[in-house]
């Protein structure tokens, strides 16, 4: 029953916030996502946390690339690395969402790879940290 739970929550909070995210005007990196030209976001958002590696949007959108690429594993670092990041909620209203559906990702990787406590654990953090 916890993971059918956890599951629902995943889902909900993606369904909710999306799995993806508007980006910086100015570059392809949205637009290859648009297209589903997964290798070209891919390359577009790891150009984009270059310059500012402190900034969890591009981070946060490479993690959404890598989990449909079905590189689950480097999804779940970056997500982490995107929510150990300074969140900069009152410069963006919408890095509650974000966080949220990073959140959600977290979940999904570790339900789905049968880590129930470890969702859990991603579970609770979410909570805790609104």
């Amino acid at each position: 029953m916890e993971t059918h739970m956890l599951l629902e929550y995943c889902q909900a909070v993606l369904d909710l916030c999306g799995t993806t995210f508007e980006v910086k005007k100015g570059g392809n990196d949205h637009d290859c996502y648009n297209r589903r030209d997964l290798n070209g976001a891919e390359q577009a958002y790891q150009e984009a946390t270059a310059p500012v590696p402190e900034d969890p949007l591009p981070v946060s959108n490479l993690s959404s690339v890598k989990f449909e690429q079905s590189h689950c594993s480097e999804a779940a670092q970056l997500c982490n690395k995107a929510l150990d990041l300074p969140s900069q909620v009152g410069e963006n209203p919408d890095s509650e969402r974000r966080r949220a559906a990073l959140y959600g990702r977290l979940i999904k990787f570790y339900v789905l790879k049968s880590r129930h406590i470890e969702a859990r654990s991603v579970w609770t953090r979410s909570q805790t940290n609104r």
